[in-house]
């Protein structure tokens, strides 16, 4: 009787055990397949930050060179702009942004790859099997010229236990816009939105340049890839900031508040949004201020604010817009 029983158990355990080490495998091949997928967003995002310099080094040296030859020229963002319109007028809208995308992607494609490549070597061990499973590794760019962004798309090939998947990852590069002003087809847009009272000032602002979320949200007007952004107006043609003091408080609350903001809920007009703290990745402030606000202080408080903002890693950006003709009666 007992025999049988062993037996039992024996052939219990063969039938069943190598299901138990399949599932196993299964699982142990998806924790490769995720540990992968890190491992190469970590090694797209130290390429896009590579790439992400070329824009301000091409800025800085169209500028040295136009010192030297006294011979200003397009600038970056322009020629970028006029080739889209160009491309525009030819194909299409649609033709020309697929026209541009493909012709960057033939430019920048093979590079993107092959840094990202060279950041999973050096971020491999010699022990880890991961690096094994990636194949077939390619990059297209995406062009969005209208927000200054540049978006990779990279796919692979993962190798798991059941066989190969296709599988993709996003990263932005935002384009470096300096201290330019927006502008839009009327050429009137910018100094007037400095006659708004606050509020409606504040909103354009947020349309103008980029904020997706409703007027109400807290603290962050716009949340895109992990990157929260805030983004604020100030007319420095106003009695109130006639004082750097005045002007770096005001500034210091709005990035003390960006600096701590860990997501909200909102649910308000059947429009339901949630941002949690473990979403956020990254956080920008970027500060509009009329172009004839010329304070002897200003460039020494910006300096200042930029280091503060350094130090809670917030991202500081000032854009120049318009011209203010504030009453200077009004605060």
């Amino acid at each position: 009787m007992s025999g049988k029983r062993r037996g039992s158990i024996s052939l219990e355990a063969a039938l069943f055990l190598p299901l138990v080490l399949l599932l196993l495998f299964f699982l142990l091949s998806q924790i490769v397949a995720v540990t992968a997928r890190i491992k190469l967003q970590g090694a797209l995002a130290r390429t896009a930050a590579e790439l992400s310099l070329l824009s301000p080094a091409a800025r800085l040296a169209e500028e040295a060179a136009g010192d030297i030859l006294e011979t200003p020229g397009a600038s970056l963002d322009e020629g970028l702009q006029d080739v889209a319109t160009v491309l525009a007028a030819l194909f299409g809208d649609t033709a020309a942004d697929l026209t541009l995308d493909v012709a960057s992607t033939g430019l920048l494609g093979p590079w993107i790859v092959q840094r990202t490549r060279e950041w999973l070597a050096d971020d491999a061990g010699n022990a880890e099997s991961w690096p094994d499973t990636i194949s077939s590794l390619s990059a297209c760019l995406d062009w969005r010229m209208g927000r200054q962004q540049l978006w990779i798309c990279l796919t692979w090939q993962q190798r798991h236990l059941l066989g190969q998947k296709t599988c993709s990852v996003r990263q932005v590069i935002p384009l470096w816009i300096g201290c330019k002003r927006p502008e839009d087809s009327s050429g009137e847009a910018g100094p007037s939105l400095w006659q708004l009272d606050n509020f409606s000032r504040g909103q354009a602002f947020r349309s103008l340049l980029g904020g997706t979320l409703p007027y109400d949200f807290p603290v962050i007007a716009a949340f895109e890839q992990g990157e929260a952004t805030a983004i604020k107006s100030v007319d420095l043609t106003r009695p109130t900031y006639q004082a750097a003091a005045a002007f770096e408080t005001q500034i210091g609350d709005f990035l003390d508040s960006l600096a701590a903001f860990q997501g909200a809920d909102y649910d308000k007009g059947g429009q339901t949004i949630r941002i949690g703290a473990g979403q956020i990745t990254s956080r920008r402030l970027l500060l509009v201020i009329p172009e004839n606000g010329a304070q002897a202080w200003l460039a020494e408080s910006l300096a200042r604010l930029g280091a503060r903002a350094g130090a809670a890693n917030v991202r500081f950006e000032v854009v120049r817009s318009g011209i203010s003709q504030a009453d200077p009666g009004q605060s």
